[in-house]
């Protein structure tokens, strides 16, 4: 069992880091409007900085057990899901409210495409 003032201080860990992560995050989509088709991976690092995950080009043989194939992906998202705190269906909260992207991006993310020679082909961006 986790001592409740661990507990508590995890809590409040969260609940200030994650704002604090979301504005961030919200900066991000709004100068990704300069990112476009064609630009390069040093471009598109001095405008949105380096991404929290970079997801290999998926081919064909995935397309049956995953969603399909799909491009290059850089991926820039948030750690903490403050959506998440309580679990849902059940009365008591999450003790990590954490966006866990094993496959795939989040909704939430803001995604940017790539082409086989490292060009941009399109931002994928989170409604916000």
């Amino acid at each position: 069992m986790i001592p409740d003032s661990l507990l508590a201080a995890w809590f409040a860990f969260v609940f200030i880091t994650e704002p604090i992560e979301h504005a961030a995050h919200h900066r991000l989509v709004k100068n990704s409007n300069a990112v476009h088709a064609g630009m390069t991976p040093l471009e598109v690092t001095t405008i949105l900085g380096d991404p929290a995950a970079k997801y290999a080009k998926r081919g064909v043989i995935a397309t049956w057990w995953l969603e399909g194939p799909r491009p290059k992906q850089w991926m820039y998202g948030t750690g903490f899901n403050l959506d998440y705190v309580v679990i849902p269906n059940f009365p008591w909260l999450n003790p990590l409210p954490l966006n866990l992207r094993i496959f795939d991006y989040a909704d939430d993310d803001l995604v940017v495409d790539w082409t086989d020679d490292d060009l941009v082909t399109s931002v994928k961006r989170p409604k916000l």
